[in-house]
Formats: C-alpha cells, sequence, structure tokens
C-alpha cells in the first residue's frame, strides 16, 4: 500500500477464472489499483481500472497522477477534475467526487441484470450460463483464427437464443476484410438477424466499404457495424456513419476523460441517432456499481443493454 497526501492506494491482481482476451492478448490475471480517501471523517473508496495493452499509458504514469493532491477539485461543488494525465485517473475522481457531492452509495455485490449483455469468449453450453433468460443480449469475442468447429457452436448458440435475445460478436480488429467475409458467409440470413451487431471487426476500418460492397442489400443480411476504438474516425467524419451501417458506438468509461466527455459522446450520438454503450474495463462490483448509477444520472434510456456484464470472469 503506498500513502499519497490523505490517499491510500493499493495495487491489486485480479485474477479471471480462464484466460481472457484483451485486445489481441490473452490474461489470466490484470493489475487494478484500489483508491481509499480519508476526507471529513470519511472514507471514500474507489478503483483505478487499469486494461493491459489497452490503455496506452502505464500503471506508473496512473500512479504519479494520483500523486498531486487533488482534494481541493474533490471538494469543489461545481465538478472540475483535476489536469490527469491518465483517463484511468478520471474514472476514479468521478467515483470519488459522486460519492462525497451526491452520495452516491457504490454496491459491493455483483450486479447481473438484464439492461447487462453477458460476456463470452468462447461460444460454451449455454446450460452453464446462470439465468440464461435473464439476458437480453450476449456478447461473444471473435477472430480469424476461429476454427469452424467454434464457428459451428456460435450457430448453435444463435439457434438457441430466446426470442428476447440477440447476439453480439467483437472482433477486436484482428480481421482482414477478406476473412471476416469469409467468417460472415458461414451464416445465413436467419442467422443474421439474430446478430445485433458486429463490434471492430477489421484491422483497418475503411475496409468495410469492401465488405458492403459484397451484399446488393446488407440490412438483409443484417450487417450492421459498432465501433470502440475507431469512434474517432466516426466523429471526424459523421458522413460515414449511414454509408457504413454504423449503429452503436461502444465507449469504456475509464478511456475517457470523466463524465463531461462521456456527455459530449452522449450528444453526438443522440444527433447521429446512435445508440450509445458502456463497455466494461472488468472493474469491481464498485466500478460497475457506479457506471451504472451514471447511467442512470444522466438519463440514459433505460432500455438499454450496456456491455457490463464481466463479473462472473473474475475470482
Amino acid at each position: 500500500m503506498t500513502y499519497l497526501n490523505n490517499l491510500f492506494v493499493e495495487l491489486h491482481q485480479k485474477k479471471f477464472i480462464c484466460p481472457v482476451r484483451i485486445g489481441t492478448s490473452f490474461f489470466t490475471q490484470i493489475p487494478t489499483l484500489s483508491l481509499t480517501l480519508k476526507i471529513e471523517q470519511r472514507a471514500l473508496k474507489a478503483e483505478c481500472p487499469y486494461l493491459p495493452s489497452f490503455h496506452p499509458f502505464s500503471l506508473e504514469e496512473i500512479i504519479e497522477d494520483f500523486s498531486h493532491d487533488f482534494t481541493s477539485f474533490l471538494l469543489n461543488p461545481i465538478y472540475t477534475p483535476p489536469p490527469f494525465s491518465t483517463s484511468c485517473a478520471y474514472f476514479s475522481f468521478d467515483m470519488l467526487w459522486h460519492q462525497y457531492h451526491l452520495n452516491w452509495v457504490l454496491s459491493s455485490i455483483p450486479v447481473y441484470a438484464e439492461n447487462h449483455n453477458y460476456l463470452l469468449f468462447s461460444p460454451y453450453n449455454i446450460s452453464s450460463i446462470k439465468n440464461f433468460s435473464s439476458f437480453k443480449r450476449f456478447k461473444i469475442k471473435i477472430s480469424p483464427s476461429s476454427s469452424l468447429e467454434e464457428i459451428e457452436k456460435i450457430k448453435f448458440f444463435i439457434k438457441n437464443l430466446l426470442p428476447h435475445q440477440k447476439l453480439r460478436l467483437d472482433g477486436n480488429k484482428l480481421f482482414s476484410w477478406k476473412l471476416f467475409l469469409e467468417f460472415w458467409n458461414y451464416f445465413s440470413k436467419e442467422e443474421c438477424l439474430k446478430i445485433e451487431y458486429v463490434e471492430s471487426p477489421l484491422m483497418n476500418i475503411t475496409d468495410w466499404e469492401k465488405i458492403l460492397n459484397h451484399f446488393s442489400d446488407f440490412n438483409s443480411f443484417n450487417l450492421v457495424l459498432a465501433s470502440e476504438e475507431e469512434k474517432d474516425f466516426f466523429r471526424n467524419n459523421p458522413e460515414k456513419i449511414v454509408s457504413y451501417n454504423l449503429k452503436t458506438i461502444v465507449i469504456k468509461y475509464s478511456t475517457l476523460k470523466g463524465v463531461e466527455e462521456l456527455k459530449v459522446w452522449q450528444k453526438f450520438c443522440q444527433t447521429h441517432s446512435l445508440n450509445l454503450i458502456l463497455s466494461s474495463s472488468f472493474e469491481f462490483s464498485e466500478g460497475l456499481s457506479f457506471q451504472q448509477q451514471m447511467l442512470n444520472f444522466l438519463k440514459f434510456p433505460s432500455d438499454q443493454i450496456h456491455g457490463l456484464g464481466t463479473s462472473h470472469y473474475l475470482h
């Protein structure tokens, strides 16, 4: 444990129940920082989620952010975060500020709600998913190395989805456009209708045009795009939103400069009729609880299914 001013910072290792793919790499555990701020006879707790190979900075840089006393910023009733150099530090500050000023209570109980999707790293047996019928969305990570057997399992998974359920696929920018086209052609039109969207499948987003050019009517194959890593491309090129059939922007709170940037993305998506989905950085229960309360606070649509269903992967 490190004591910085009136802030306790402790490094933990989050252990996964099985290897988890983050970006292009697999991990059995990832580091995270737990924070305790003692102020006015209160002990406020926060988390600083960190995804190796995803966040473009080091743990040392995050700790350096916390080495400067930010108490005056926290006590300000007008939300004004310090000029942190890392997005993860903004996430932690937001947790502390909303607890201090708005008395948010963060739950330590894992949240499994119908407005969370359930993340899968392989299309394993549906019977092993607790409370399967309560989920409306499932998300499966895909890659060019997916074998025919794995694709058949995805098809079987689709076949067993209930009428109110859909599947989301996440390609983590691993596919060339030709390999993705080959992958997509394994699915029938009926199966495609059960796939809500494909998130960031291509190494080069502009190659998406080549994919769509292979379908005279790509809507009949329900070939819908969601974007996480390339979201700035669409913010800078909004004319591509319709031509790329983009329907959803996916965002990790821990990659933003706090709630103000989240509001900017919320307005952008409203302007362009896009869904905005928060995606987990494998936070502990308190971090997930904070994000759920933020969604309610910012009046996100109550029927939107967010990507916060990851508690089942942590020991």
